[in-house]
């Protein structure tokens, strides 16, 4: 595949530059938005191909936004979130998303997840 574009959506600044630092490390292009209403428009001007989504973020909580990018493309989504699935109610589970990750995580489990699902999406759509 090309060079990936990820678009990283979390209201900490320095998550947001440590993971555009190791992205662009590993020879992707990040992309960030710090709020929920950001993280939409940047979705549907950039068309990232692969997106790491905070689940609680301002504007908009990041289970909306998951669910309306899964509306609008069928583009992989990361959770990365502090809480575990489980400890969520039922309306925070974020709809279509490909995997959860814990903060803090490991960067090699990150890694592995984004290249996991961007292969899979890659086969998925016959590239």
């Amino acid at each position: 595949m090309a060079t990936a574009r990820i678009l990283v959506v979390d209201d900490q600044p320095d998550i947001i530059k440590m993971l555009e630092f190791l992205l662009r490390g590993q020879g992707y292009i990040p992309l960030a938005a710090r709020d929920g209403g950001e993280a939409l428009e940047r979705f549907a001007a950039d068309k990232p191909d692969l997106v790491l989504l905070d689940l609680n973020l301002p504007v908009l909580p990041g289970w909306e936004v998951c669910r309306q990018m899964k509306a609008a493309a069928d583009t992989p989504i990361i959770i990365i979130t502090g809480q575990a699935p489980t400890e969520l109610k039922a309306t925070q589970l974020a709809p279509g998303a490909d995997a959860y990750l814990l903060k803090p995580f490991e960067i090699d489990d990150l890694l592995a997840a984004v290249h996991a699902a961007l292969h899979h999406h890659d086969e998925a759509i016959g590239r």
